[in-house]
């Protein structure tokens, strides 16, 4: 058997990255063991439509196994299948007799075929089951009308199945690996998004009416436990949702517009610091940061006091490498506190709080009283006003380790905009350690990656030779015609020494900050910008031209693509 059969390459919905699931030669026994652990997620979406069809939701969970492939052989069709470790004689007869068809499977642990079985079977439906749904409904819509019209003191019988059609979005989402949902209203239509590997991608097949959009948003508001009288307000909140064995925490922002509310709900994935965490290596590796960058994290995570600030857009991952870091940090002996907005992902041993503005507690109102709860280290989702900023500081200078993010475009823009919140430089560059930042840039896939020539305005942009190589990826059946599979970090670290502030006090004139004083010292310190990470990774081939312009701040038109 051909060992890439698991991720058949003209199959559109196996996985996005098929170098992420272990595609080995099966052995002629038909008892090899797989470390799956950590792959549940990419099996599911190895599963095939047809295959899924062979065997049912409910015969497949019983059986504790998953449909992969239908294979046309010489001697009959075959059924390859992930399948729980220790599988009985019974067992491999019935799930024999049910496809009606031969049997080819590899092992893998319960829990991982259990949850591989819930998402690929509810995956490949629910898009299915959300389009009928949402049709359904428009179609009610339709007939309220008309009989409104008709005859006004005739009604037709309330169909609202929003908790189905809302569940339907979710485990969509959730299978396809989104980050972002959005439902928006386009005229008196609706549009469903997914933020996919970074990119937004619409949902082809939904069409909802205004009234099914104004129930969705009704029941999204109350499982948020957010007033539904209010449609002319913004508003935020958040919830909870339960996929199979996935738990994903949901924060939801609602923000009314000329044609109606627009809703934006963020997954956050519990079990996506988990299997960062508990993977073979550093985790610090596998977020994208090389050798040296680690260390240089480290050695400032290993100090009693100071400031260490994260910088780059939303979205950039921030988030995730300071639960990486205050995971790393995490000790009996340690005082480690947090105060997040909202909390994102609960870290035992650490004591998170979740700011309220409505009670009027926010960063500047809760860090103060932070500092007489005897912190060893505090993690502040945010510094965003001059209170905060000066608490902070004054913080890390008197006995307390202190991480928080900034949004900046990268590490020299760190200091001009705590400068603009109104900071003393003194006061802002001494208690400072460290300062990073960093991008997710989208991953070109493999499978259809073509290798071009760079345009005249790339070479010049990243100084590349003319024969470089360097590579797209136009969309295949694997990356559901995207050309990503996945994103990949690039950061830049600035370890703030003795020279940094020296350079960064004399960059500080009466004009204001000179930004290009200061970056040319800190390259004399051996700062490399984010520019460089974002070189090494198109000349690797592992991203675009059009994404390592985006990633460089640089529009992909101006440079030819």
């Amino acid at each position: 058997m051909d060992q890439n059969a698991y991720c058949d390459n003209e199959t559109p919905d196996c996985s996005r990255d098929a170098s992420l699931v272990p595609c080995v030669a099966l052995a002629a026994n038909g008892n090899q063991r797989l470390d799956l652990k950590s792959q549940w997620r990419e099996l599911a979406y190895c599963a095939s439509p047809e295959a899924i069809s062979v065997l049912s939701f409910d015969c497949a969970l019983r059986l504790c196994c998953l449909p992969l492939r239908v294979l046309r052989e010489s001697q009959g069709m075959v059924l390859t299948v992930i399948i729980a470790s220790g599988p009985t004689a019974h067992a491999i007869k019935e799930l024999r007799y049910l496809a009606g068809m031969d049997i080819i499977y590899e092992e893998a642990e319960r829990e991982v075929v259990e949850q591989a079985v819930f998402l690929a079977y509810r995956g490949h439906e629910t898009a299915l089951a959300g389009a009928s749904v949402a049709a359904n409904m428009r179609q009610v819509e339709r007939s309220r009308h008309k009989t409104d019209s008709n005859n006004p003191s005739c009604c037709v019988p309330n169909y609202a199945p929003t908790p189905q059609l809302l569940n339907a979005i979710l485990d969509r989402a959730i299978f396809l690996g989104a980050s972002d949902v959005h439902l928006e209203p386009i005229g008196r239509e609706q549009r469903l998004r997914f933020r996919i590997d970074g990119v937004l991608q619409s949902e082809q097949g939904f069409q909802a009416g205004q009234q099914t959009a104004e129930e969705l948003i009704r029941r999204i508001k109350i499982v948020s436990r957010l007033d539904t009288t209010l449609t002319r307000v913004p508003q935020e909140g958040g919830f909870s949702y339960q996929c199979g064995e996935l738990s994903v925490r949901i924060r939801v922002s609602l923000l009314p517009q000329i044609s109606g509310e627009k809703v934006v709900m963020r997954l956050l994935y519990n079990s996506m610091l988990e299997e960062i965490l508990s993977g073979q290596g550093s985790p610090f590796a596998r977020l994208g940061l090389d050798l040296c960058q680690e260390e240089g994290l480290r050695a400032v995570l290993g100090l009693d006091r100071g400031v260490l600030l994260l910088s780059g857009p939303t979205g950039s991952g921030k988030s995730t490498l300071l639960y990486v870091m205050l995971q790393e940090m995490n000790r009996e002996w340690r005082n480690i506190i947090s105060i997040e907005d909202p909390v994102e992902r609960i870290i035992p041993g650490i004591n998170q709080i979740e700011i309220s503005q409505a009670q009027g507690l926010g960063y500047a109102e809760l860090l103060p009283r932070l500092l007489r709860q005897d912190p060893d280290a505090i993690m502040l989702g945010e510094i965003r006003d001059s209170a905060t900023a000066i608490t902070a500081m004054n913080a890390g200078s008197t006995g307390t380790l202190v991480l928080s993010t900034v949004h900046a475009g990268d590490c020299i823009e760190v200091f001009a905009r705590l400068l603009q919140l109104g900071m003393n430089p003194a006061q802002l560059i001494f208690p400072l350690r460290l300062v990073s930042s960093q991008r997710l840039v989208p991953r070109n896939c493999a499978k259809c990656a073509i290798e071009q020539r760079p345009t005249s305005a790339l070479q010049s942009l990243f100084s590349l030779p003319p024969d470089s190589a360097i590579f797209a990826s136009p969309g295949c059946g694997s990356c559901r015609y995207s050309g990503i599979a996945g994103r990949i970090g690039v950061f830049e670290i600035l370890p703030v020494t003795d020279r940094i502030r020296q350079s960064f006090l004399s960059a500080c004139v009466e004009e204001g900050f000179d930004v290009k004083l200061m970056r040319s010292s800190a390259r004399k310190e051996g700062y490399q910008p984010l520019l460089f990470e974002v070189r090494s990774a198109l000349l690797r081939g592992e991203i675009s031209p059009v994404f390592a312009l985006r990633a460089a701040g640089v529009s992909p038109d101006i440079a030819g693509y």
